[in-house]
């Protein structure tokens, strides 16, 4: 196995979510299989049938049926989003059965503000993060998203989606898809109708358990550079979001043709993510299978390397759903096990430095036409000067301020890229929904810290009680 681990051992955070039953569901009268247990952060399932095979399964967190996306945002990605601006690396991926809800999840509902998953949610926690940042760090925000559908990469922002890209490796840096199109972005508004536009080109098709299930795995990526002029340091952190393809059996999806040819792609690139997991988690492994799908090669990072990365699986209470819901717990149950090394990207320049470096020499060239404007315009004084030379000075002069004006345009557009903290890119609903997000995520640290706490007086009361009936089964055998 190649040795990556280089920074802070952290785990992959793992959540579940559950979702409702829906309404055919509800009609049909399906018992429910999952008990949750919200303080120990549990999930028991159960057959009714089979009561022997019950399973009980602990994660990070778990959220019912009740679970608002903002309850849902706070716990998941808010705390992964945060380090971003810092320049880590983040990565919130969601797995499930086709029509367990994940989609919803990371995406969400755009006809209402509280019914938003949380890539859009994220977007407002990254302006205001700006907003509120000193103002001597500068910002660019680039975003890219592209879809693997059939084992085939494809740009969901570029004007010819169908263009099949290839994934490269970098010495450095690792795998990248070449030739994928990246867009710099200066607001909220922005990146939504990227992420709009993108989501829209995404392959979805109607089956038998769900009206629009997606037929690829899809990633959407945000790039937040941050520079801090008073000490010239750069760092780069990237934030993958990444919506898996639902897991099928074909005998409920009831899938023919294309469809079939889909879910066959997709249950392979599954089950090799699967083997990778498998491989992390096995200590005696000596080699990782990332290379064995596109899908693992774009997440080599994202686990078991430099990546702060949490996993949110989605299940179906229904009964119906058993063997899914089953597979689903032991898959993220392995993932709780991926032990990741994280640390901060930082570079000695980057975007910033180079759209500085072309603002400079843009105003070169400007100071260079206003000193020829000024030697033409004395010349233009010049009594001896016949009328047809002063008039081709004019000329000349207006041309020269066309190139001027073209390039102050540029200037302007360069300097929209790069973001400066302290000034307010929200607006007045955006700059609420961001206080609400910011105070909320301290009590959730106030919590993480406490429950913690909890977790280590738990520990040392059992040591506590441990070593006293030690003690005192010692004491017996001295009497004796």
């Amino acid at each position: 196995m190649e040795d990556r681990r280089v920074g802070r051992e952290e785990n992959v955070r793992v959540y579940v979510r559950v979702r409702p039953l829906n309404k055919n569901e509800s009609q049909g009268f399906v018992k429910g299989t999952i008990e949750i247990d919200k303080e120990n952060d549990s999930i028991r399932l159960n057959n009714n049938e089979y009561r022997e095979y019950e399973k009980y399964f602990r994660f990070h967190g778990v959220f019912s049926e009740e679970s608002s996306q903002m309850q849902v945002y706070q716990l998941v990605a808010a705390p992964i989003v945060d380090t971003v601006l810092n320049g880590f690396n983040g990565t919130i991926l969601a797995y499930g059965q086709t029509g367990s809800g994940k989609t919803y999840t990371m995406v969400g509902d755009h006809s209402s503000e509280e019914l938003q998953g949380i890539i859009p949610n994220s977007f407002t926690q990254i302006f205001g993060k700006i907003s509120t940042s000193a103002a001597y760090r500068s910002f660019v925000v680039t975003v890219t998203f592209l879809e693997i559908y059939n084992e085939e990469i494809k740009d969901l922002l570029a004007p010819n989606s169908d263009k099949k890209l290839v994934i490269h490796e970098h010495k450095k840096y690792g795998s990248f898809v070449k030739d994928l199109s990246g867009f710099t972005v200066n607001s909220v508004q922005e990146m939504m109708k990227l992420f709009t536009k993108g989501n829209k080109n995404r392959t979805t098709k109607s089956n038998a358990i769900n009206t629009r299930s997606s037929r690829s795995h899809a990633i959407f990526t945000i790039m937040v550079e941050s520079k801090n002029r008073n000490t010239n340091e750069t760092t780069i952190g990237k934030l993958n979001f990444v919506d898996l393809a639902g897991s099928e059996r074909l005998s409920r999806t009831k899938a023919t043709g294309d469809m079939l040819k889909e879910a066959s792609h997709i249950n392979l690139s599954l089950s090799v993510l699967g083997n990778v997991i498998s491989t992390l988690v096995d200590e005696k492994a000596s080699h990782v299978p990332y290379r064995n799908s596109k899908l693992t090669r774009l997440l080599q990072d994202s686990l078991g390397g430099n990546s702060k990365t949490a996993m949110i699986a989605t299940l179906s209470i229904a009964e119906i759903d058993y063997d899914e819901s089953y597979c689903t717990l032991r898959y993220a149950t392995k993932v709780r096990y991926i032990k990741n090394y994280v640390s901060a990207n930082k570079k000695e320049d980057g975007l910033i430095a180079s759209f500085e470096k072309q603002i400079q020499e843009l105003r070169k060239k400007i100071q260079t036409i206003d000193d020829e404007q000024k030697i033409k315009r004395q010349k233009q004084y010049d009594l001896k000067m016949k009328i047809n030379e002063k008039k081709k000075i004019e000329d000349e002069i207006i041309n020269t301020e066309n190139t001027k004006q073209e390039l102050v345009t540029k200037i302007e557009k360069l300097q929209q890229k790069i973001i400066v903290g302290g000034i307010n890119l929200l607006d007045k609903v955006e700059e609420q929904k961001y206080l609400i997000k910011q105070s909320s995520s301290e009590l959730q640290t106030i919590y993480e810290k406490n429950k913690n706490l909890e977790e280590v007086l738990t520990n040392k009361g059992k040591e506590k009680i441990e070593l006293e009936r030690i003690y005192t089964s010692f004491r017996k055998k001295m009497k004796i």
